[in-house]
């Protein structure tokens, strides 16, 4: 449903000659035929494709989300090189942005070092955006981000090959751990 409304967007969009951006933020487990047709949509019509990433380790990213973690990160490596791929059309404007979200006690600097590396062999230009975490729903036990957290997060990205690193939602950081 929403694949068929993106493209009558975007038909209608270049028959008038209006820019409607297709944006995506996603898990990236979708089926990869899928996600190449999401990518080819937010591609042509100058949009994006947002992979939240959540760990790089297979038992981490069970912990957090619950499902398969060697089969996950499997898809995602999958997904993220079909988008990766698909946006050398369009190097000027990245088509791929990863996020990773920094969870107290899971995802910490070796996590985001392992995510970093394989991002960075397929284009160390894609741009990453670090999440500070905030202790909501099923996780109030856990502290926010600390600054120290984000810091160590940046030098292992830094580290692990790519070059255009961001910090998300930077007001919940603090002197926590």
């Amino acid at each position: 449903m929403l694949i068929a409304a993106s493209r009558d967007i975007v038909k209608k969009s270049l028959e008038k000659g209006v820019i409607k951006r297709i944006c995506w933020e996603t898990d990236g487990l979708a089926n990869p035929l899928l996600m190449r047709e999401m990518a080819r949509l937010s591609l042509v019509s100058g949009g994006i494709v947002k992979i939240d990433w959540k760990a790089w380790t297979p038992s981490i990213y069970e912990a957090l989300t619950g499902v398969d973690g060697k089969k996950a990160i499997e898809r995602l490596m999958e997904n993220t090189k079909i988008v990766s791929e698909l946006g050398r059309e369009r190097p000027e404007i990245p088509l791929l942005v990863i996020s990773i979200l920094l969870v107290p006690g899971y995802v910490d600097a070796s996590e985001v070092r392992g995510i970093a590396e394989y991002i960075a062999e397929l284009n160390p230009e894609t741009p990453l955006v670090l999440l500070a975490f905030h202790p909501d729903h099923l996780m109030k036990d856990l502290p926010p981000t600390s600054w120290k957290h984000m810091r160590e997060a940046i030098k292992a990205a830094k580290e692990g090959g790519l070059k255009n690193i961001h910090i998300g939602n930077i007001w919940i950081l603090g002197d926590y751990y």
